[in-house]
């Protein structure tokens, strides 16, 4: 048997922990059925590491991602993610989109406009709001 992969978990908060509980469900279940192995360490990123550590993002936290095949991570509502991004150089987000034909009729789009989509939109995280200065700012005229 091959070296089990090694992924950390980052659920973070609000609805991170939902997301990655089921994610891990859907992960081992696929390493079951085709035959390899995972091994699941749980780091804290968000507000439950900045309870616990004084920072978003802490170094115990970077430290377990190191040298993981793959790190999970769920939501945060104040910081981690950008500090997350700018530690291990994350600067894409692969965002597909693929309808499922039983819930054609539940979309708000008309279903025969949405049937057969195959969308993959590709964003670039290395500027603006993500890394570039931040907040609101005034012209002379105070707009």
């Amino acid at each position: 048997m091959t070296e089990p992969y090694r992924v950390v978990a980052l659920p973070g908060e609000g609805i991170g922990p939902e997301v990655v509980d089921a994610s891990l469900k859907v992960l081992l279940h696929l390493a079951k059925l085709e035959g390899f192995s995972v091994v699941i360490d749980y780091g804290l990123i968000g507000q439950p590491a900045f309870n616990e550590f004084g920072k978003f993002f802490p170094d115990p936290t970077a430290q377990l991602c190191e040298g993981a095949d793959g790190i999970l991570f769920g939501a945060v509502t104040r910081g981690g993610i950008l500090e997350l991004r700018q530690h291990f150089d994350f600067f894409i987000n692969f965002r597909p989109v693929r309808p499922f034909e039983t819930l054609l009729d539940k979309s708000s789009l008309q279903p025969h406009k949405i049937q057969g989509a195959d969308i993959l939109f590709v964003r670039e995280l290395v500027s603006g709001i993500y890394f570039g200065p931040s907040g609101r700012t005034e012209d002379d005229n105070g707009y």
